[in-house]
């Protein structure tokens, strides 16, 4: 399959109109033109959009916030988590690190910043 005749960027160039060959889970063709299907493939107009690497946030805060959206409206782990993985996905964010504190100080009145939730964070 073929994205086309979108905005590509490369670490060395930005390429305006260009098109991304997909084969299952893979890019396997990044071109410098708009790309019509040949035989037995599809190609899918995308012009306005833009490709770019995966971001990689070093460090964040972020799972506290998702575990406690509010003061004491607690979620499991497991939803945080995956809740997480999903706003990080829509935000080009491939990779995180998502920092757990063993710190006993409070924040925004949490009981989050505990020993034993650091291990919970940890186990699952």
């Amino acid at each position: 399959m073929w994205l086309s005749d979108l905005k590509i960027v490369l670490p060395d160039q930005v390429l305006t109109h260009g098109s991304i060959r997909i084969e299952g889970e893979h890019i396997v063709d990044v071109v410098d033109r708009i790309v019509c299907a040949g035989v037995g493939e599809r190609t899918l107009p995308v012009a306005g959009l833009t490709a770019i690497p995966g971001i990689i946030d070093m460090h964040g805060d972020m799972l506290e916030r998702e575990m406690e959206p509010r003061p004491n409206a607690r979620l499991p782990i497991d939803v945080a988590v995956h809740e997480l993985d999903k706003r990080l996905a829509a935000s080009g964010v491939t990779t995180a690190y998502a920092a757990v504190s063993f710190s006993e100080i409070s924040i925004r009145n949490s009981t989050l910043r505990r020993h034993e939730v650091a291990r919970d964070i940890v186990n699952a």
